[in-house]
């Protein structure tokens, strides 16, 4: 029999942290998450600025596309339990992202789950076209 685990209070950098986003606007963090998720499944680094600026253009994320590079290099640390976008079962699409929603950190979260779960659900599909493009 597994006992529950206690609720582990953040602590003092943690809670600064998540008091420091939270007073960022929503664009900003809406543009962190998915930059990130994209840096993740797409497998993509800061420095491909070519497929950063078609994300950047699909998803209508940010002005200077220079602003998602720091979200960018620390999607293998926010996001290292999530697989990229080619090791994903399509037909579990649904499941994976409930995963993504559940795993999301509190202070990337920018509006209510269902708006999270459309756009999560667009980018997903966005990087699966990226990776097996439909022919023309």
């Amino acid at each position: 029999m597994l006992l529950p685990t206690p609720k582990k209070r953040p602590g003092l950098l943690e809670r600064g942290w998540i008091a420091l986003w939270n007073r960022t606007p929503s664009d900003f963090r809406r543009m962190s998450l998915l930059s990130s998720l994209y840096a993740r499944f797409a497998e993509c680094h800061e420095d491909d600025k070519d497929r950063l600026n078609q994300v950047n253009q699909a998803f209508n994320l940010t002005r200077d596309v220079r602003c998602m590079q720091f979200s960018v290099f620390i999607a293998p640390y926010v996001w290292s339990h999530i697989l990229p976008i080619h090791r994903i079962d399509g037909e579990r699409l649904d499941v994976y992202i409930g995963r993504v929603l559940k795993n999301t950190p509190c202070w990337l979260k920018y509006g209510e789950d269902e708006v999270l779960r459309e756009d999560i659900n667009h980018l997903m599909r966005y990087c699966i076209d990226e990776q097996c493009p439909l022919p023309t």
